[in-house]
């Protein structure tokens, strides 16, 4: 009888198509965030500090986002 060995090659491999969904996941989640934040924010010197007075719907909705991000990670 003639055994033959099962090689790691010979296999389906499934978690490399999960790692790049979960990467793209990440990359869209943090985008995201990132757009948010940056939109919702003056510009550099430009009102040093009064639109955190103003409503932070956008803000809040973008930090949300983050830990969704770090768990797509």
């Amino acid at each position: 009888m003639k055994q033959t060995k099962s090689h790691i090659s010979n296999e389906h491999l499934v978690t490399p198509r999960a790692a790049a969904i979960a990467g793209i996941l990440f990359a869209i989640l943090f985008g995201t965030s990132y757009t948010l934040i940056l939109r919702s924010t003056p510009e550099f010197g430009a009102d040093n500090g009064a639109w955190l007075a103003s409503p932070t719907g956008t803000v809040s909705l973008a930090i949300s986002l983050l830990p969704f991000a770090g768990i797509a990670f």
